[in-house]
């Protein structure tokens, strides 16, 4: 994992979150220690921007935040399952030295400092996969097993016994053989087992910067574990929804789905396609994918050629957001091509759709 961070004047703990992940993700990838922009994903999570492509004009997240003074601040409140769902549109996380947090070296705030409109698309890390899932022991063995490092949302007030949420943190590990004797008798922790867990309050605080939780918390829920790439193989992503809500459309099995887009920035020259992100908000899923090109009319996505003879399979495991690689195809520049993905299960899908293409 990467060093401790500070968030420290805002309650942007959820960002600090997201950031912990794609680090930990490069490193687990042997692609070097990042140091990634907080403040870029909170500022352009609540002023995002029309994408490259323009396909997105007019779409807006309206971020509710207040500060303690009751004054409007993007920093204030978010989790990592929107942060996903924004990052999917490869709208950051750009460096620390690129868009530094909004402090001075005391960690108070600079009014008034706001990142350039410019640097809505600079991206130092670009989300792959997001895998989300409800707590359980197992469940977060797996994660940390396969991720290295799973978010997780809590209440750190010291109350145990609670459903409500207002803090999220970074789990990096687990010791079955901690003691429940080391837990205050009025959490009412029977047995041993607790989660190490990386904060974002600094190291002069815990353990320097890292504490203990309980297996038997039961606050914790809403685990988000991620994948990042610092060079896409592909270097434009098309896409029409530029919002981030967790909304989504029952599909059931056999049912379909589509968008269509012009090809439009080759600078002339033909593009490849040969990526395809579905976001789902449910396990167990499976697709079939076809593309269909040189599109005859742009209300009949099926109204061109297809790309493949069979349809492509792909499977979804984890409810979340998942980049599928497909066989390459050929997209003629200004032409309309399509992308149709079918239900091929009996668990209903979230009905959005991006592709990344060159």
């Amino acid at each position: 994992v990467t060093s401790v961070k500070n968030q420290e004047p805002y309650g942007m703990c959820w960002a600090f979150g997201m950031a912990s992940l794609l680090e930990t993700s490069f490193l687990t990838q042997g692609l070097g220690t990042y140091d990634l922009s907080e403040e870029h994903l909170a500022y352009f999570f609540a002023n995002r921007k029309n994408d490259p492509l323009g396909n997105t004009y007019g779409d807006v997240n309206k971020h509710m935040g207040t500060d303690d003074k009751g004054n409007a601040d993007y920093h204030e409140g978010g989790n990592d399952l929107l942060a996903s769902m924004f990052l999917s549109t490869w709208s950051g996380m750009t460096t620390e030295g690129d868009v530094p947090l909004a402090t001075d070296s005391t960690h108070t705030q600079k009014t008034g400092v706001t990142p350039a409109a410019s640097k809505a698309y600079n991206a130092a890390a670009y989300l792959k996969n997001a895998y989300f899932s409800d707590y359980s022991v197992n469940a977060m063995k797996k994660l940390l097993v396969a991720n290295n490092s799973v978010t997780v949302m809590y209440n750190a007030q010291n109350a145990y016994y609670t459903k409500n949420v207002n803090h999220v943190v970074t789990v990096v590990g687990w010791d079955d053989n901690y003691s429940a004797k080391n837990f205050r008798a009025s959490s009412k922790v029977k047995g041993d087992g607790a989660w190490i867990v990386k904060n974002s309050w600094g190291t002069g605080w815990g353990k320097s910067g890292y504490f203990y939780m309980s297996y038997e918390d039961k606050s914790v829920s809403e685990l988000v574990a991620a994948t990042a790439v610092n060079t896409p193989k592909y270097s434009n992503n098309y896409f029409y929804d530029g919002t981030s809500g967790l909304g989504s459309i029952r599909m059931y099995a056999g049912e379909q789905l589509s968008t269509v887009f012009r090809a439009s920035a080759g600078n002339g020259k033909a593009e490849s396609l040969g990526e395809v992100t579905l976001s789902s908000m449910s396990a167990n899923n499976s697709y079939t994918v076809q593309v269909y090109t040189n599109l005859k009319d742009a209300s009949d996505p099926t109204s061109g050629t297809p790309a493949y003879s069979t349809p492509v399979f792909c499977s979804q495991p984890m409810a979340g957001v998942m980049t599928f690689q497909i066989p390459e195809a050929l997209l003629s520049q200004n032409s309309l091509y399509s992308i149709v993905v079918t239900n091929e299960g009996s668990i209903y899908k979230k009905s959005s759709v991006q592709d990344e293409v060159s």
